[in-house]
């Protein structure tokens, strides 16, 4: 498997963001990080890490966290990627779309090439619907 799909797997810690605010935390392990990795799993099953010509200027990552929904994968040490380091992967999720950039986190800032996951047959739309019914900090 690919060492930036398999990352994903291994965070500490994810959240998820909704016009910049945390709606949501778990820590690996809990039932509810569980739940939220089975939705990630199903969702890039098929997926497919593709030449990625984005690239994250800090301010303007920091600004679009605050629009849409975003998960956020933090990582208990830093992990590199073909010769890319990164302590955090962020993730805006839109409905219905069929890969991602996956934006990296060093040192307390987004900078450098992004990451692109091609999902290959799937879309973000049940993850997406997921995220949204979100209620007191427990997934639908």
């Amino acid at each position: 498997m690919d060492k930036v799909l398999n990352a994903f797997k291994t965070a500490e810690r994810m959240e998820v963001l909704c016009e910049g605010k945390v709606i949501f935390s778990a820590e690996r392990g809990s039932a509810e990080y569980e739940k939220f990795l089975g939705l990630w799993s199903e969702m890039t099953r098929t997926a497919l890490r593709m030449p990625a010509f984005g690239v994250s200027i800090d301010a303007l990552t920091q600004e679009n966290i605050k629009k849409g929904i975003w998960v956020k994968f933090y990582f208990e040490e830093v992990k590199c990627c073909d010769g890319m380091n990164f302590s955090a992967l962020a993730v805006n999720v839109r409905p219905k779309d069929c890969g991602f950039n996956a934006e990296r986190e060093n040192g307390g800032k987004y900078q450098g090439r992004c990451y692109y996951i091609d999902l290959n047959g799937n879309t973000t739309e049940e993850l997406y619907a997921a995220l949204i019914g979100i209620d007191d900090n427990r997934l639908p």
